[in-house]
């Protein structure tokens, strides 16, 4: 839903809170590694820090994000050259992974030859 390019401090966990659509927010529930900066932006109903039983899924995210998008592998002839363009392109691979796996997961297109 939503990501931040960044540090991992109290800005860091606000861009990232104002990353996900405002709508969203409301009912989103965030799973965390219970770093002291999150806890102090995202709402205690809201804030679920977990440790590695969910940040794990998020760690196979990470991996596969590294592995599909060269640009972010270091010495690689895909580098960006501006942040702008390395904040498009991941980006673009979080929306098509997402839709990917909406697709093998969705009812309707269980039994679709799409």
């Amino acid at each position: 839903m939503g990501f931040h390019l960044g540090e991992r401090n109290t800005e860091g966990a606000e861009g990232l809170w104002l990353s996900i659509p405002e709508r969203v927010r409301e009912r989103a529930l965030i799973f965390t590694d219970g770093l002291e900066a999150y806890g102090a932006v995202f709402a205690k109903g809201q804030h679920q820090p977990e440790g590695k039983k969910e940040t794990t899924k998020m760690e196979r995210l990470n991996n596969t994000l590294r592995q599909r998008c060269a640009r972010l592998v270091r010495k690689t002839l895909s580098f960006s050259r501006s942040w702008e363009n390395h904040r498009l392109a991941i980006r673009y691979f979080l929306h098509y992974y997402n839709i990917v796996n909406w697709q093998k997961h969705h009812p309707y297109f269980k039994d679709s030859t799409l």
